[in-house]
C-alpha cells in the first residue's frame, strides 16, 4: 500500500470513528434528558443505543445502571455499575450506587465497603458519608454511624434527611 492510500485510509477510520462518537453522544444526551424528565425506561433505551454505538464509554453504563437503580432492577443496575467501573475504576459515583443497591437489599456489610471506596475516590461525597451511617445504622454501630452522619453534615450542612436520621439514633446507645 503506497504512502497516499495509507495516510487516506486512517483519515476514513478516524472518520468513522468521529461519526459513531457523535451518534453515540446523541443517544448519551437524549437518555440524560429522558432520565432529567423521569422517563427511566425510555433513558434506558437510549443509553443501550450509546452502548452500542460505543462499548468502551463507561458513562452510559453509569447512567443505565443508575436509570435500572431508580427503577429497583437491582441485579441490571449492578451490572452495568460493575462495568462502568471495569472502565473506569475511578468512578466514585459507580461505587456510591453499587453502595445503595446493597443498602437497598439489606447487604449492609458490602454496602459499608462500597462507600468506603466511594469515599476513597471521593472525600467530599456527602451522600455517600450519609448512606454509609444508615448502614452502620442497619448494624446497630450507632457510634459509626452518628460520626459518619456529622460528617455528612459537616459538608452538607443543608441535608434534613441526615438530621432527621440522625434524631433516630438511641440516646443510651
Amino acid at each position: 500500500m503506497n504512502k497516499y492510500m495509507y495516510h487516506l485510509l486512517i483519515l476514513l477510520m478516524m472518520a468513522m470513528a468521529l461519526g459513531c462518537e457523535s451518534k453515540r453522544n446523541q443517544y448519551y444526551n437524549h437518555g440524560v434528558g429522558l432520565a432529567s424528565n423521569g422517563d427511566f425506561q425510555q433513558a434506558i433505551l437510549s443509553y443501550s443505543k450509546a452502548i452500542e454505538m460505543d462499548p468502551v464509554y463507561f458513562k452510559s453504563y453509569y447512567n443505565r445502571g443508575t436509570a435500572y437503580l431508580v427503577l429497583s432492577q437491582y441485579d441490571k443496575a449492578e451490572d452495568d455499575l460493575n462495568k462502568a467501573i471495569e472502565l473506569n475504576s475511578k468512578c466514585s459515583e459507580c461505587y456510591l450506587n453499587l453502595g445503595t443497591i446493597y443498602n437497598r437489599t439489606e447487604h449492609y456489610p458490602e454496602s459499608i465497603d462500597k462507600y468506603n471506596k466511594a469515599l476513597e475516590l471521593n472525600p467530599k461525597l456527602w451522600i455517600a458519608y450519609m448512606n454509609r451511617g444508615r448502614s452502620y445504622y442497619r448494624l446497630e454501630k450507632y457510634d459509626v454511624a452518628m460520626s459518619d452522619y456529622d460528617k455528612s453534615i459537616e459538608i452538607n450542612p443543608n441535608n434534613d434527611k441526615v438530621i432527621l436520621w440522625k434524631s433516630e439514633i438511641p440516646k443510651n446507645h
